[in-house]
């Protein structure tokens, strides 16, 4: 089990739910769920709804398995805005490291 006390079967049912995703699912945000790193679903995923990520609802048994594009951070953790933060300082650095360069 994750420190949390939360297992994968919580993670996942946290990834599912679509409050816990906004800008049309790009952005994830929910502290219940352990994970730093999580997959993100593909736009016709999303699009075509949830059903085929839970397993829930009539269609369950002919739903098709989940599509991956790549991953996202979970924004309700310290630990992701860290990481963006970082990021956005690197590629500032190069920038202007390469805009001093060309003088």
């Amino acid at each position: 089990m994750p420190p949390s006390g939360r297992d994968d079967d919580d993670a996942t049912s946290c990834w599912a739910d679509p409050a816990n995703w906004c800008l049309g699912g790009q952005v994830y945000c929910c502290a219940e769920d352990p994970r730093v790193w999580v997959p993100k679903p593909s736009a016709p995923a999303v699009h075509a709804g949830w059903l085929r990520f839970t397993g829930a609802g009539a269609g369950a048994a002919t739903a098709s398995p989940p599509i991956w594009a790549g991953t996202t951070l979970n924004f309700a953790h310290s630990e992701a805005w860290g990481f963006m933060a970082a990021s956005a300082g690197l590629v500032t650095w190069a920038v202007l490291g390469s805009i001093r360069d060309r003088r």
